[in-house]
């Protein structure tokens, strides 16, 4: 996403991203700037780390809580097991979607040069990927 906004920006400056002229919040009220959908991201990019801190901290002190009174030995043994399967889980979904990100990109090659038009852009899936055969 930085990616394609970086090269929108260089193109033609800040506003290719200005798509909705606001973003109204609940609490805050209308925020002026680049749209809903890009304010959003931006806002995530700083509160994910933080949610993420606080959501890790509280399973850490429950985790030590719940197992305060076991042996350490067979507790590490569970966990060194209990990690493998987790970052198994997490290498899994984190390339998962590598694919969809790549087929993004080509998409929007192909409609900047005029080979998809916004509407085959936007629901021709099945002319891109080669799903027509099996419609």
């Amino acid at each position: 996403m930085g990616g394609l906004a970086g090269a929108g920006i260089a193109r033609a400056g800040f506003a290719v991203l200005v798509r909705e002229p606001k973003l109204t919040l609940p609490i805050i009220g209308v925020v002026p700037g680049l749209g809903e959908k890009w304010m959003l991201t931006v806002m995530f990019i700083v509160l994910a780390p933080l949610i993420g801190m606080i959501l890790g901290l509280a399973l850490m002190v429950a985790m030590s809580w719940i197992f305060q009174h076991r042996a350490p030995r067979s507790i590490d043994k569970w966990f060194r097991k209990l990690q493998l399967m987790s970052a198994a889980a997490y290498s899994l979904g984190h390339g998962g979607n590598d694919a969809q990100k790549t087929m993004g990109i080509i998409a929007g090659a192909l409609l900047a040069g005029g080979i998809l038009t916004p509407e085959e852009f936007a629901h021709g899936w099945d002319r891109i990927s080669g799903t027509s055969f099996w419609c």
